[in-house]
């Protein structure tokens, strides 16, 4: 039977999402299962047996909703959330549940590298500031708190890394899968951060490039997931890194959006380079760097708007059998572009680039008797495409490149007027993937390519993206946000220091 199916999974913070295409991208069979997060003040922790069980559930409904034989599927492609961390034994199983990615328990270890180590000397290394978020910290949480963990623990893994060895049986991991460890310039571990963090190589996963086939699914895994032992398994990427590749963005004059819960803005280099401007990421393509800015609160704020102030919507959206956003996207079209001088700044969840303020609150400014609650839900679109904004200029200046246009996907691109409003505001064509899944796609692209499905990445993604949308700028909004921008960039740097009081 010919092999022409690629199975992708994506391990998401709050599920595992499976879907089967076709060699030409086209989606076949989707499924999907849940998994629970744990949250107790700073900690985030997940059962990974949770996401073995997932993994192998959300793959039997696939297969199912396919239609095709489970032998036509060529290779197992894999996308992970990004920086949780699991310890497991010698035989993979896990010791303690994994801190999830937004786990902040690890800040003295934060402060004790900014001060011993230095941040300067840290992001010239992995390509990021030091943060609670990164993988690593959490590797080093556990050796100064949980001693006899971290003495039992064989491997210290990534959720790619976790699903690799439950596929495989190997205690291998792709090195697009971020840990905040690695030389960026190699691409492998640094010996100097290994020193600082004080982490053996021997409990470190061996590292290969994304697109390699990464080893073949086992007897064990066969039984527990239903894939045919010996299908190639393919080392994948990070989520944000493999939605990059899913909405083909390749070159550097296109930046990726994932308008999801939170917003990753990015950019694809054939360099690297390190500015606290940017936090770097591993590209999927040989000698290729992603530089990414994420803005904390994303598309958050429009569920906090929600469940806050829209429960007529909500109400009115349930009887008519619609999402309520597309009754709150109505009301805000009849709003005029800069919605009458409010201005927000979504910093509800902290900062990170250019600012690095975890303790940064979010604000509004502008209030009249004009303003109504359509005002606020479009303010608050507003607000977060000028700080994409705000964060694509910098891009711009420090990488000293010109982005044409920006191709986006995730929840918030099914929002016609988010796509319109960031058009106008960055005054850049806005253009929609063909696939609300652009992570898994990537996935896919990943493993078409690792089995010789398509002789290069680059012939991969231009076979298998396609572009639905377009958004131009319209020149009367264009001119209104611009002025508005103005006022927006000084906005936090006259507040910042009021915020420390409150």
């Amino acid at each position: 039977m010919i092999k022409d199916c690629i199975v992708a999974f994506d391990s998401g913070t709050q599920s595992v999402k499976t879907i089967i295409f076709d060699k030409y991208g086209n989606i076949l069979g989707e499924g999907h299962a849940p998994h629970t997060i744990f949250i107790n003040e700073f900690r985030a922790e997940q059962d990974p047996n949770e996401w073995w069980s997932a993994f192998c559930t959300s793959f039997k409904i696939a297969l199912k909703n396919s239609r095709i034989p489970v032998e036509r599927i060529a290779a197992v492609g894999l996308t992970t959330q990004r920086e949780t961390m699991c310890a497991v034994d010698f035989e993979g199983k896990p010791l303690i549940p994994a801190q999830v990615w937004y786990d902040a328990r690890a800040i003295k270890q934060v402060r004790k590298i900014k001060d011993e180590f230095g941040s300067e000397r840290y992001m010239k290394i992995a390509g990021r500031m030091p943060d609670t978020t990164w993988w690593i910290f959490k590797v080093m949480w556990i050796k100064d708190n949980e001693k006899d963990v971290f003495n039992s623990t064989y491997k210290f893994l990534t959720v790619h890394g976790f699903f690799i060895y439950k596929l495989t049986g190997e205690f291998k991991d792709s090195y697009a899968s971020p840990t905040g460890i690695l030389d960026m310039t190699t691409m492998n571990y640094s010996t100097e951060l290994m020193k600082a963090f004080d982490i053996p190589r021997e409990k470190l996963c061996d590292l290969v490039q994304p697109g390699t086939i990464i080893g073949y699914v086992s007897s064990e895994a066969a039984k527990e997931t239903g894939l045919i032992e010996g299908t190639p398994v393919v080392a994948g990427a990070g989520d944000q890194q493999a939605g990059a590749l899913g909405a083909g963005v390749i070159t550097p004059n296109s930046a990726y959006l994932n308008l999801g819960t939170s917003v990753v803005l990015g950019v694809v280099e054939k360099y690297y380079k390190y500015n606290s401007n940017f936090i770097v990421r591993e590209g999927c393509a040989p000698n290729t760097w992603n530089f990414e800015a994420l803005i904390n609160s994303g598309y958050w704020m429009i569920t906090w708007f929600k469940e806050n102030f829209a429960q007529t919507e909500i109400n009115a959206a349930l009887s008519l059998k619609l999402h309520p956003e597309v009754i709150l996207d109505l009301e805000a079209e009849k709003i005029p572009a800069g919605s009458h001088g409010l201005i927000v700044q979504p910093y509800w969840l902290g900062v990170r680039q250019p600012y690095w303020d975890e303790k940064a609150k979010g604000s509004v400014i502008g209030w009249s008797s004009i303003h109504t609650r359509a005002h606020f839900y479009r303010a608050i679109i507003e607000g977060l495409a000028y700080e994409i904004k705000l964060n694509l200029e910098l891009f711009e200046e420090t990488l000293k490149n010109s982005v044409d246009d920006v191709v986006t996907f995730g929840g918030g691109a099914k929002s016609s007027l988010s796509c319109q409003i960031i058009a106008d505001v960055l005054n850049k064509p806005i253009r929609l993937t063909g696939t609300h899944e652009a992570t898994t796609l990537g996935a896919a692209i990943l493993a078409a390519f690792g089995v010789k499905l398509y002789s290069s990445i680059e012939e991969a993604v231009k076979t298998m993206t396609k572009i639905s949308m377009r958004f131009d700028p319209k020149r009367e909004n264009v001119d209104v946000y611009l002025k508005l921008f103005k006022v927006y960039k000084r906005l936090y740097p006259t507040v910042r220091s009021l915020m420390k009081d409150l």
